[in-house]
């Protein structure tokens, strides 16, 4: 009788449970996986194809530098200005937009130079708010070569002045160019080089442009 195993003495190790614990998750693991890939397959719902939606435009945004908008300002200039009585330049540089040209006061020409501090609007257009003038050694008001300007430099139709308001209105949304493309500004920040533009470019002339895939 004093070799006969007590209750307490059968009971398994513990390693011994916690190895058939995991024998069978192991086993529920491999039994699930099974039925995964081979278990009966559901064929997909079929859906409704989405309706295409008609835009008028295409909308792509583009990022430059101050680099790359002065090159296409100085392209634009020299075909704005090829027949003007007055040229002048306008540069991005540091932290505002300067206008280069000439006054003429007293009967001769005098350097002109006029700084502005650019504003993006809500609708894509952009403000420039005059910061700085020099006109030589003169004193000038600045609405006097605000007026200047606008009645003697060749500018753009969608170009504002406002003499009274020292502003020069930049409405990019109404320029168009050839084939109906028309311009927002979304972000003017000189300070960090930052320039983004959006560009709408209608469907039509997406539509128009020819195939140029490869026949096999």
């Amino acid at each position: 009788m004093d070799n006969m195993p007590t209750k307490a003495s059968r009971k398994k190790p513990p390693w011994k449970r916690l190895f058939i614990v995991l024998c069978t998750l192991n086993a529920g693991v491999i039994v699930f996986c099974l039925w995964l890939f081979f278990g009966p397959i559901t064929a997909p719902q079929e859906r409704e194809p989405s309706p295409v939606v008609q835009r008028e435009f295409y909308p792509f945004t583009i990022e430059a530098s101050k680099a790359d908008l002065n090159e296409v300002i100085d392209t634009f200039l020299e075909e704005q200005t090829r027949e003007a009585v007055i040229p002048y330049t306008i540069r991005l540089e540091e932290n505002d937009v300067r206008l280069y040209g000439t006054f003429k006061a007293f009967g001769r020409d005098v350097d002109l130079l006029l700084a502005f501090t650019p504003r993006v609007l809500p609708n894509g257009d952009l403000e420039l708010h005059q910061s700085v003038l020099q006109v030589g050694d003169l004193s000038i008001s600045v609405k006097m070569v605000l007026e200047y300007i606008d009645r003697h430099y060749a500018l753009p139709s969608w170009v504002n002045v406002r003499p009274d308001s020292r502003v020069v209105s930049i409405n990019l949304t109404e320029f168009t160019s050839t084939g109906g493309v028309s311009f927002q500004v979304e972000d003017f920040n000189l300070p960090d080089n930052q320039i983004k533009i959006q560009i709408q470019v209608p469907q039509d002339l997406i539509q128009k442009q020819p195939d140029v895939s490869v026949k096999p």
